[in-house]
C-alpha cells in the first residue's frame, strides 16, 4: 500500500480499508465515499504497515478535536495524548468542544480504554512536552487552519521536536489541484517548502499525486447545497479545487 498519496476510489475496494472503516464506526459507514473517512482509515493502515501500533507506543494528536482515531488508538497502544484549543476558535462549537477536556467519553463512538486517553488544551504551534516524548504524532486536516502557511510549518516543527528519534508523524492537509493559490490550502510544491523541509522529518516515500480524472472533473461545489453528494472527495471552494493529502514522515535516528 502506498503511504504518501491522495485519495482515490480504488482505496475503498481494499478489504483492509473496509475493515478499519467498520472498526471506526464513522456514521456513514461504507455507503458514502468521503475524504475525511479516507484520512482516518489510511492513517491507521499506514501506522499498521510501518509497525507503529503496539502496547508500548505513545501517541500525540495535534488539533485532535473529537476525532474517532484517538479513541481507536487508545485501544491499540499504551497512551494517546489528544490536544487542541478546546473551547476556543472557529471549531469550538463543532469539533473542539470545551467539555472534551472533562468528559472525552461523552463523544466516544465506541467503548475504549479510558485510562489510555488524555485530553489537553494546547496550541499545536507550542506543544508543552519535552523533546522526544512520543513514538507517533498525528494531525488530520488541522494544521492548515493555524493562521498561515508559516504557522503550519511551525506545527510540523513542533511535532518533529516531540517525536523520539525514529518516530513517525502522520499528517493530512488540503492540497490544491488546479494551481490556484489559497491562504490555507497548499499547492503541490508548497507541501515540501512549508511542511516537509521545515520539519526536518523525512517522507517515508515520495508523494504520489495521482488522482482519478472522474473525481477532478466533478468536484463537490461547497457554495451550493452539497448535502448527500458523493463521492465527497474532490471539492471546490470558489475557484479552488482541492482534496486531501496524506503524508507519513519519520524522524531520523540519532
Amino acid at each position: 500500500m502506498k503511504l504518501c498519496k491522495l485519495p482515490d476510489l480504488e482505496d475503498w475496494a481494499n478489504p483492509d480499508f473496509l475493515r478499519v472503516l467498520d472498526d471506526l464506526q464513522l456514521g456513514f459507514g461504507r455507503r458514502e465515499v468521503h475524504r475525511k473517512h479516507w484520512e482516518f482509515v489510511q492513517a491507521i493502515l499506514g501506522l499498521e504497515q510501518l509497525g507503529c501500533l503496539n502496547e508500548m507506543a505513545l501517541a500525540l494528536g495535534v488539533g485532535a478535536g473529537r476525532e474517532h482515531p484517538m479513541y481507536y488508538l487508545a485501544n491499540r497502544i499504551a497512551k494517546v495524548h489528544a490536544t487542541d484549543i478546546y473551547g476556543v476558535g472557529d471549531f469550538a462549537t463543532t469539533d473542539a468542544f470545551p467539555d472534551m477536556l472533562l468528559w472525552p467519553e461523552k463523544y466516544a463512538p465506541f467503548p475504549y480504554r479510558e485510562d489510555r486517553l488524555v485530553v489537553q488544551y494546547m496550541d499545536g504551534c507550542d506543544l508543552k512536552y519535552p523533546t522526544g516524548s512520543f513514538d507517533i504524532a498525528f494531525s488530520f486536516s488541522s494544521i492548515e487552519h493555524f493562521g498561515s502557511h508559516e504557522r503550519s510549518g511551525r506545527a510540523m516543527q513542533e511535532m518533529a521536536r516531540v517525536l523520539r528519534p525514529g518516530g513517525t508523524a502522520v499528517v493530512t492537509t488540503e492540497v490544491v489541484l488546479n494551481r490556484m493559490s489559497h491562504p490555507e490550502f497548499f499547492l503541490p510544491d508548497e507541501i515540501d517548502r512549508y511542511l516537509v523541509r521545515p520539519s526536518g522529518l523525512r517522507l517515508v516515500e515520495p508523494i504520489d499525486f495521482t488522482i482519478s480524472r472522474q473525481l477532478v472533473d466533478k468536484p463537490v461545489d461547497l457554495s451550493r447545497d452539497f448535502t448527500g453528494i458523493y463521492p465527497h472527495v474532490v471539492l471546490k471552494a470558489g475557484a479552488v479545487v482541492f482534496t486531501s493529502i496524506l503524508m507519513f514522515l519519520q524522524k531520523p535516528p540519532v
